[in-house]
């Protein structure tokens, strides 16, 4: 039956970590891509649509994202993490509107509020690095993964708060600074807890804390025991 086969294309996600459809909160699509790990193989899903929120960045490969500059157009805005935050961003230079934003946590949060208050037509928030993963993560496998729970989370909770992310998707910038000295460590690079946890969050810690930490609710303590 040719109706039932359109219906079942229309309606596959996709393959994990390969152009994944997670799903759409407020009229803002989100598209898993996090196998692509060079700029050609994030060729594809950049070609694939229009008005797109783009995560990149990670470890940088040799090419950078200079091959995909016929695909800038596409590009509402990019959100740079990781080690390839500067080059990428020297790439995007006058052609695409850049925000470093250093963590997935960030990128994913910032991305979602400018797609959501854009007013564009089917806005995507497409995580395709073109980079390897393992300044932050474990694997790229990780990486989506953890994409994944972020939109889970502004999916079923949009009013929650950064800090009650932990509870809410389970994990928090401590997993992810624990992520990066564990892919450290298997590298046999030697990084600190410290220093992994101020890649992390973007500055010493305690700086961190004293600028943004609010003290946890009752409830919020309670449900995280």
């Amino acid at each position: 039956d040719p109706a039932t086969i359109m219906a079942g294309l229309k309606s596959f996600p996709g393959l994990a970590h390969r152009m994944e459809n997670i799903g759409t909160v407020d009229g803002v699509r989100f598209v898993n891509d996090s196998k692509a790990t060079n700029a050609q193989a994030a060729e594809q899903a950049l070609r694939s649509f229009k008005n797109i929120y783009w995560i990149a960045g990670g470890v940088p490969k040799a090419e950078g994202i200079a091959p995909l500059a016929p695909l800038f157009p596409n590009i509402a805005k990019a959100y740079l993490i990781g080690q390839a935050e500067d080059a990428f961003g020297a790439a995007l230079q006058g052609k695409v509107a850049v925000q470093a934003c250093g963590t997935l946590d960030r990128a994913v949060d910032q991305a979602f509020r400018d797609a959501k208050a854009s007013g564009d037509a089917s806005p995507v928030v497409l995580l395709s690095p073109a980079c390897a993963s393992f300044d932050q993560f474990k694997d790229y496998e990780q990486r989506g993964d953890a994409f994944r729970s972020l939109v889970q989370h502004l999916r079923s909770r949009p009013d929650v708060q950064n800090i009650e992310l932990m509870n809410l998707a389970g994990f928090c910038r401590n997993c992810l600074s624990k992520w990066f000295k564990a892919a450290a460590d298997d590298l046999g690079v030697k990084v600190t807890p410290d220093e992994a946890r101020e890649e992390i969050y973007g500055m010493p810690y305690a700086e961190w804390k004293a600028k943004y930490q609010k003290e946890a609710s009752a409830e919020q303590k309670a449900a995280f025991e």
